[in-house]
């Protein structure tokens, strides 16, 4: 999950990823093995993402098979298909 302003600091918008994420989960079967969310961070603004890099680490040493996400947008600002 990724919000990019949250003025309140409530982590309201990540929160609502999260349960629609799960939602998702529980009506596929799939198991939720981590939550990876980065609050009140801009993907555009070069601000170190910590959640980012741990997503990245876990998929890197395989312990990540699968990411769900409420729209791609949240996971990352640009998507590029190479086929």
């Amino acid at each position: 999950m990724r919000i990019s302003h949250d003025r309140t600091g409530a982590g309201l918008g990540v929160t609502r990823q999260e349960q629609d994420c799960r939602a998702l989960c529980d009506r596929l079967g799939s198991e939720v093995a981590g939550v990876y969310a980065d609050n009140d961070v801009s993907a555009y603004s070069g601000r170190p993402r910590p959640q980012w890099r741990r997503l990245n680490a876990d998929i890197t040493d395989g312990r990540v098979d699968a990411i769900v996400c409420r729209h791609v947008d949240r996971l990352t600002p640009r998507v590029s298909w190479k086929m």
